[in-house]
């Protein structure tokens, strides 16, 4: 199985690196993919939670609180696993002149932008196909770059949809009894 993902992540990132490259996308996904960094987002996040509350809410700290946890989770599941950037060990990939430090395994853009767009998602899904297409665009962003695989998106993907999920139907509502977070 370990093989198939392998050749699976190193066909598809040859594939969006290489045949995908356009000077318009390159600039695109350059830009869009340091919009929607954890940093970033992380930004947003704070924002929500202090400042947008008369405008949103509850969801606003719902999002806050899904993204500090999902960002975490990712970061410590990046030290676990130890995995090399697809730059690190593939040669003649575009990387754009991005240098990263961090492991590769999961996203952490990627987890960040699907723990936001499944949070909002969830609170007005007349917009969640927009906010999932973002998101997803984000993880593009990330293998067109070269500095994530495809697997390493898929599993930014589940931790943000899977903790935005838990936080809103079990964590929030316990912290929901603090006036805080209420």
């Amino acid at each position: 199985m370990r093989t198939f993902f392998k050749k699976l992540d190193d066909t598809l990132i040859h594939w969006i690196n290489d045949r995908w490259s356009h000077p318009v996308l390159d600039r695109f996904f350059y830009i869009y993919t340091n919009v929607a960094s954890p940093f970033v987002l992380g930004l947003v996040a704070v924002f929500l939670f202090f400042f947008a509350r008369p405008l949103l809410g509850r969801e606003a700290r719902e999002a806050a609180v899904s993204l500090i946890l999902a960002t975490g989770i990712a970061h410590l599941i990046k030290r676990l696993f130890g995995r090399a950037r697809p730059y690190w060990i593939r040669e003649n990939l575009n990387t754009f002149n991005i240098k990263m430090r961090d492991y590769s395994f999961p996203s952490g853009h990627t987890t960040a932008a699907f723990t936001l767009a499944t949070t909002f998602s969830l609170y007005f899904p007349p917009l969640a196909w927009i906010l999932m297409t973002l998101a997803l665009l984000v993880g593009i962003s990330r293998i067109y770059l070269a500095v994530h695989y495809p697997t390493d998106v898929l599993a930014g993907i589940i931790l943000g949809f899977v903790v935005s999920i838990f936080v809103h139907k079990v964590l929030y509502l316990w912290l929901g009894q603090f006036a805080f977070f209420a």
